[in-house]
């Protein structure tokens, strides 16, 4: 497993957007490979981190595959926002080029 946290550790270092920590990712790389899930799904993908984190522990241990879910778009990004200041946040996020990013951090890191 530490060859995958290390993986893990040098892919989140490499993702610059997101909130998934590397504690964060390290628990759901631990919990994938000791129940050795056939399938893992994040909703709410953003610029991969989560997404990528699981997929480097399916291909760990060479089973299964992680499943990413997120529209990228700015209605269902402000969809139930209450406070005003994240409404206008997620208002003004490109969601194309977060998206973009989180494809070539998916390719770039080999989980594609």
């Amino acid at each position: 497993m530490t060859s995958l946290f290390q993986n893990i550790e040098k892919a989140l270092a490499e993702i610059a957007d997101g909130w998934t920590t590397e504690e964060q990712a390290c628990t759901m790389a631990s919990a994938i490979v000791a129940l050795r899930q056939a399938v893992s799904v994040e909703i709410g993908v953003y610029a991969g981190k989560g997404l990528v984190s699981m997929a480097l522990a399916h291909k760990s241990i060479c089973h299964g595959v992680a499943i990413g879910i997120d529209p990228y778009s700015v209605a269902a990004s402000v969809q139930g926002q209450v406070n005003p200041a994240d409404k206008s946040w997620w208002d003004k996020l490109d969601h194309d080029r977060i998206y973009k990013l989180a494809q070539d951090n998916i390719e770039n890191l080999g989980v594609f």
